[in-house]
């Protein structure tokens, strides 16, 4: 795993990097967007399979057994697991924001854009709401590993669960504005519709943009609904798993 996140930082750093160097304008601000893009993926991913391996492969090997002969409940363990593989992914993603942002800073040097970019508040409060977003796909994948017979759909459906969270509103918003890019475009927007209530929207939670131009004016205000939305998601993926784990039949 330490490979896997070494990997992950010499690619992200790579890919900054040649974002900067290949960039008419506004080079660091091209440059952090296309780093804060890679640490929202790479990151919530290496979480996602580390549920996999700590819960659904335990199943799988039957190594569960070793595990629930402690004195405590399937829930302690399961919640356990999730807050351990929570917390690694927290300090991944801030330590990727840390490099990434004195990779930036020193890009810079003396020259000074025109709109600069914010390496302070703005990007830990964009990394904040980062972390909010990879909590709900790992508790996402944490009921996905108590449920799936399979451990290798537990990535898989995550992965695919967390493109369709970040990317339904931006979908349905651009069927708004513009009917003429699908035939049917009201029937597409009526199925997305009902949609919005069964998946969250993580894309509100990437606030990237008061951090790439300095303004602190683009943030959403007030910002508690966007704390509270993952955080529902999350209570609620992880009672359900709670449930389903205690009942769950070994064999």
């Amino acid at each position: 795993m330490l490979a896997t996140v070494a990997l992950g930082m010499a690619a992200m750093l790579l890919i900054a990097w040649l974002g900067y160097q290949f960039s008419g304008r506004q080079p660091q601000t091209v440059a952090l967007d296309l780093g804060i893009s890679f640490i929202r993926v790479f990151v919530p991913v290496l979480g996602v399979l580390q549920i996999q391996d700590f819960v659904a492969r335990e199943v799988e090997r039957r190594l569960i057994f070793t595990s629930l002969t402690y004195p405590r409940s399937r829930s302690i363990f399961l919640l356990a697991r999730y807050a351990a593989v929570l917390f690694l992914t927290a300090v991944t993603m801030i330590i990727f924001t840390a490099v990434l942002a004195i990779l930036v800073k020193s890009l810079g040097g003396t020259y000074q854009q025109g709109t600069p970019v914010n390496l302070g508040g703005q990007l830990a409060t964009s990394t904040l709401f980062s972390i909010g977003d990879a909590m709900v796909v790992i508790a996402f994948a944490t009921f996905l590993a108590v449920v799936a017979t399979v451990p290798n759909l537990v990535f898989l459906v995550s992965i695919g669960f967390m493109v369709v969270a970040r990317s339904l509103s931006g979908v349905i918003q651009l069927l708004y504005a513009d009917n003429t890019l699908v035939t049917a475009a009201e029937h597409y927007r009526a199925g997305l519709e009902w949609l919005r209530y069964l998946v969250p929207d993580l894309g509100m939670l990437d606030l990237r943009r008061a951090a790439l131009y300095d303004q602190a004016g683009l943030l959403p205000d007030p910002l508690w609904p966007l704390i509270g939305m993952p955080l529902a998601y999350a209570v609620l993926l992880l009672a359900l798993g709670c449930w389903k784990f205690e009942r769950r039949q070994f064999s």
